[in-house]
């Protein structure tokens, strides 16, 4: 089973010439390599209505213009590590349109904006480095204490921290 597809204008007035020039629907099929019936219904339409386009049809209109969608690229921008959610409320709070997430993430994916994970912060900083290495020089000659050490479990906890992934 194909895929129907729409025809160009530029098709629909080389049926129509075609047609016009005295070629069968036959012929014009095998010429253009279209469904017989599509011809058929092309020149039935220009001898009919005169017309070789196709209507416009209507679709549901966009709930954002380009100027609103400017604006929302625009709060996305001034902090790049908001989420989604945040993202979304501060442009409904900013704007007397009031859109869903979803829609957000649409328009900013189709702006060139998309997700990604926040990168962990590493605290290598030079005054904690030293102090890990002091720890290290006074702890490792110390043999008789570590000796007496059966099991050791190391847990994780974390009170203050998320430890998933921060999605911005």
């Amino acid at each position: 089973m194909s895929k129907r597809r729409e025809l160009t204008d530029f098709k629909c007035g080389e049926i129509v010439g075609l047609s016009k020039g005295d070629f069968s629907q036959r012929n014009i099929t095998k010429i253009l390599d279209i469904p017989k019936s599509t011809v058929g219904e092309v020149i039935k339409k220009y001898n009919e209505e005169g017309l070789t386009t196709t209507a416009s049809r209507s679709g549901r209109p966009k709930i954002l213009s380009e100027r609103d969608s400017r604006h929302l690229v625009k709060i996305a921008k001034e902090n790049r590590s908001n989420t989604l959610e945040k993202i979304t409320e501060n442009f409904n709070t900013s704007m007397a349109i009031s859109v869903f997430t979803r829609t957000v993430q649409r328009i900013l994916h189709k702006e060139g904006y998309s997700e990604y994970t926040a990168k962990k912060n590493l605290l290598f900083q030079k005054k904690i480095t030293k102090k890990w290495y002091e720890w290290c020089c006074m702890w490792k000659n110390c043999f008789t204490k570590w000796d007496h050490i059966i099991w050791s479990d190391e847990s994780r906890y974390e009170l203050f921290n998320n430890n998933s992934r921060n999605w911005i």
